[in-house]
């Protein structure tokens, strides 16, 4: 057993099940990323980037996967948006307004140096069509070089917000938000007076009448935070938490009972030293109001295969509550990925 494991206060839930959304070698696609998961009705639906041979290439495209039976099975690959040699796409969130459900996801030009490059970048959508399982270009929803991260929030006030990442070069932490539609969104990037090194993928979950952000760093293993008063209108400058995590997406949200948690990469003693990879996926519930943690849970944890093409982890999840369980979704050595499905009942 990993030394993770041993550790006071660590469990891995009672009843958990993994289900592979998406098997390596299905297709000519070598690389995944970000994938998302949502029920639309009696529909659910995972999606995420393929990449040729690495992220974001010239052949990148966002597709999805179905399924009919509770995430027993799912469908082949539906491709939502095509690849084009001019742009470069990438993994997106989803968001439902119980009628008609979209995908907002980021595009920018391409060069050969394969990475975006701050060019045109926009924040477009697709709207799903549930008779016909596809999908059809919506419009640009921003483009004020935007990454969407987590799925949109419809706040108190009416309006919408999604958190996510500033892509005009410095990569800081970033939100946008709408006036109660969702055309428009207008980016607003969180104060960072003291000039913290992040790499600003950023998540939000709403306590009561603030908005708390939490944010990726660059390098430090630590999570920071952000706090907003006014509907992500403003927020205080990023600060420290005591929250370890390996650098890499966070997910924070809300249980229906109103329980906040945070779902990160945690890091794991090998040989008496922190490894310092993507190798534990955990979850961890916050306590009060304040930023404790309280008991860890494990979503995964070791790898189990023997040879990569990518640096082997569990990594980017995305989660959603459903009929007393919760459905975390992420990838699974960037090559494949899988769902854990989740019993509420025990996280006690």
């Amino acid at each position: 057993m990993d030394d993770i494991l041993n550790k006071a206060g660590t469990c891995i839930p009672n009843g958990i099940r993994y289900v592979t959304v998406h098997k390596k070698d299905e297709d000519e696609y070598k690389f995944t990323l970000g994938a998302a998961i949502v029920k639309h009705k009696d529909i659910w639906v995972v999606s995420y980037l393929q990449s040729l041979e690495k992220e974001n290439d010239s052949k990148s495209r966002i597709v999805c996967r179905y399924s009919f039976d509770g995430c027993k099975t799912w469908s082949d690959v539906n491709v939502v948006a095509d690849a084009d040699e001019s742009f470069a796409r990438s993994h997106g969130v989803f968001y439902s307004n119980g009628e008609k459900l979209w995908i907002f996801c980021p595009k920018a030009r391409f060069d050969s140096t394969s990475d975006f490059r701050n060019m045109n970048f926009v924040m477009e959508s697709y709207l799903f069509n549930e008779k016909e399982l596809c999908w059809s270009f919506d419009g640009i929803k921003s483009s004020d070089e935007f990454w969407p991260l987590c799925e949109p929030l419809r706040l108190k006030n009416g309006s919408v917000l999604v958190a996510g990442l500033e892509c005009k070069g410095t990569h800081e932490p970033a939100v946008a938000i709408s006036n109660g539609g969702i055309d428009n969104f207008k980016m607003i990037c969180l104060p960072n007076e003291s000039g913290i090194s992040t790499w600003g993928e950023t998540t939000v979950v709403e306590n009561a009448d603030e908005l708390i952000a939490y944010v990726r760093s660059n390098s430090d293993r630590k999570v920071f935070t952000s706090k907003s008063l006014d509907f992500g209108i403003t927020w205080s400058d990023i600060e420290k938490t005591d929250i370890e995590a390996i650098p890499s997406k966070l997910y924070a949200g809300a249980l229906s009972d109103g329980r906040r948690y945070i779902i990160r990469n945690i890091d794991t003693l090998e040989n008496g030293e922190k490894s310092n990879q993507r190798k534990t996926l955990s979850i961890s519930f916050f306590e009060g109001d304040k930023n404790a943690l309280g008991r860890e849970y494990i979503v995964r944890n070791g790898f189990d295969e023997e040879k990569y093409r990518y640096a082997p982890q569990w990594s980017y999840p995305y989660a959603v509550e459903e009929n007393g369980f919760l459905y975390v979704v992420y990838t699974k050595h960037k090559w494949e990925n899988e769902l854990a499905i989740i019993p509420i009942e025990s996280f006690i």
